[in-house]
């Protein structure tokens, strides 16, 4: 057996043994046309049930865990709650004037709803299904999303169609942050960090935003990658195995609505390596959390298209209700994403570094062991005005890893201030969870002169 038909055998084995132990995830289809959620069974590609929400259905969320669905009903300025046991609607919650984006946040305790003709953005405590904050941001927003990288609900990204822009919004203190110009009309938005992807519809790209490679708080402008085709929905994949490659990738699926087709990109090398033909004037798209299939909404047909993310083939096509949309991460995810907490044992009493050598004294935190977790997620470290960096299981020293996993142990290394008494800290991030490392400089000690008589 090749290296690439391993690879994809050891893929859909652990497919297969999550789908034994979690169940298949299922797909929520917001039908615009039928005031309904369709709700398929990804390991059956079949509709197990219809719910009933409000009028005019368009953006889907999926909680982690897959425990609540959250629906935006653009018509009648509301978002329907559903249980994801039950398949119920359990709430419905008054939000701003045309909801269009709805997100949750990694910990599954905030929701945010993209308001498009108010201009705003209304926060949801998930706990107790009310309104917390509503966050002017202008623009006319549409898609909204977090982040891995963030702190658990701490910051979302606002896809802004007036300004062509994506924002930033810290949703504790309701303030937005950095902006980037992206394509004209950004419909959609997908996200790994340190990328965020948006769907320009009126110029035909897809724009690849750089939040991490420069310096502290500051976002390269976008690439720009041109798909053509009316570009709506988009959705990241998992490191997959795409045909004739031996090597995994991540790939960026995109909607291509006036095409009838799914644009595949490669997120290195930023050029379209696949266009799948679909159904008529597809708008979602959205992944299993295996990344082995996506599922587009094709809103003239009235169908889903499935779509095998290995050979880039049709596998089914599955009727739903009317004019389907669901823009979104509309797929229930499998795992926990939220790590068991951890913490680290502060230094005191640390040599200063020496500024004119220019040399850090550097310091080394306990380990710590990632647990608590059945997904991998993103780790980094950040040290405003100091340097640090992170190691996974003794590795290299690096200030970002993409995927760490249960079981696997982390330090922080930190330089020690060049002052007498004074404390730097670094913080690790592993998901939404996060913990400080300090180091605190030893005292300067200064003896009285001796008195001489």
């Amino acid at each position: 057996m090749n290296r690439k038909k391993l690879h994809h055998a050891i893929g859909v084995l652990l497919s297969t043994l999550a789908t034994a132990a979690c169940a298949a995830p299922f797909a929520y289809i917001a039908n615009s046309g039928g005031n309904n959620v369709s709700v398929i069974d990804t390991a059956t590609d079949t509709v197990t049930t219809t719910i009933p929400v409000g009028a005019v259905p368009y953006y889907v969320a999926v909680a982690p865990g897959g425990k609540r669905i959250y629906v935006t009903n653009c018509a009648d300025n509301s978002l329907s709650v559903i249980d994801g046991t039950s398949n119920t609607v359990i709430a419905t919650i008054p939000v701003g004037d045309a909801p269009m984006g709805v997100a949750v946040g990694l910990n599954g305790t905030r929701v945010v709803v993209a308001n498009q003709a108010d201009q705003t953005a209304t926060v949801i405590d998930a706990g107790s299904n009310t309104v917390v904050g509503t966050i002017p941001v202008g623009g006319h927003p549409e898609a909204v999303s977090f982040m891995k990288f963030y702190n658990g609900n701490g910051y979302f990204l606002v896809t802004l169609p007036a300004t062509d822009t994506v924002v930033q919004v810290d949703a504790t203190s309701l303030q937005t942050g950095m902006s980037r110009k992206v394509g004209e009309m950004p419909r959609a938005l997908a996200t790994d960090f340190p990328y965020i992807y948006a769907s320009g519809e009126f110029d035909g790209t897809l724009a690849k935003i750089d939040t991490f490679t420069g310096p502290i708080g500051v976002w390269f402008p976008a690439q720009m990658i041109p798909v053509g085709s009316d570009p709506m929905g988009l959705a990241a994949t998992p490191w997959v195995f795409p045909p004739n490659q031996s090597e995994p990738s991540l790939e960026v699926l995109v909607a291509k609505s006036s095409a009838n087709s799914l644009a595949v990109v490669n997120a290195q090398t930023l050029t379209t390596i696949a266009d799948i033909p679909v159904g008529h004037w597809p708008i979602g798209v959205a992944v299993t959390p295996s990344g082995a299939k996506a599922y587009v909404t094709n809103y003239s047909d009235n169908t889903v298209s499935a779509i095998d993310t290995h050979t880039h083939q049709v596998v089914a096509t599955i009727p739903v209700g009317v004019r389907p949309v669901s823009i979104g991460r509309f797929i229930q995810p499998f795992g926990d994403y939220t790590p068991d907490a951890f913490a680290f044992t502060s230094v005191f009493g640390a040599q200063p570094s020496n500024p004119l050598l220019k040399a850090p004294n550097w310091l080394i935190s306990d380990s710590v062991t990632v647990s608590g977790i059945d997904e991998p997620v993103a780790a980094s470290v950040s040290c405003p005005a100091a340097q640090c960096a992170l190691s996974v299981d003794g590795g290299a020293w690096t200030n970002y890893a993409s995927n760490v996993g249960s079981g696997q142990w982390l330090r922080v290394r930190l330089a020690a201030s060049t002052g007498y008494f004074t404390t730097t800290t670094a913080r690790l991030h592993v998901g939404p969870r996060e913990a400080s490392f300090s180091v605190t400089t030893k005292m300067l000690v200064k003896f009285p002169k001796p008195v001489l008589n």
